[in-house]
């Protein structure tokens, strides 16, 4: 997800939202660990398929690899969406 090309970014998003849907039993420590991932990446700059991040953080909290009590996850998902919100079009957001 290092490309700075928009739409292969939204590609290389859409392809990881693909894949934790259709992991039969994904494994929450490493669902964590690519959650921290995904967020350092709304909070970069360089990356600009913002939007399609907040589908994979969807399909991370869907499977239950958070780690986090309903108060966390709350802050955590304000938190993403303030993110993405300021200053980006969210209209071409798939999920």
């Amino acid at each position: 997800m290092t490309e700075q090309n928009q739409n292969s970014q939204i590609g290389s998003a859409l392809c990881l939202l693909a894949t934790i849907e259709a992991a039969p039993d994904p494994e929450p420590d490493k669902l964590q660990k690519l959650l921290l991932r995904v967020l350092k990446l709304v909070k970069s700059d360089g990356f600009n398929a913002k939007p399609a991040l907040l589908c994979v953080i969807g399909s991370i909290v869907g499977a239950g690899g958070t780690g986090l009590n309903r108060n966390s996850l709350s802050l955590l998902i304000v938190s993403s969406v303030g993110h993405v919100i300021v200053g980006h079009d969210i209209s071409g957001c798939l999920c």
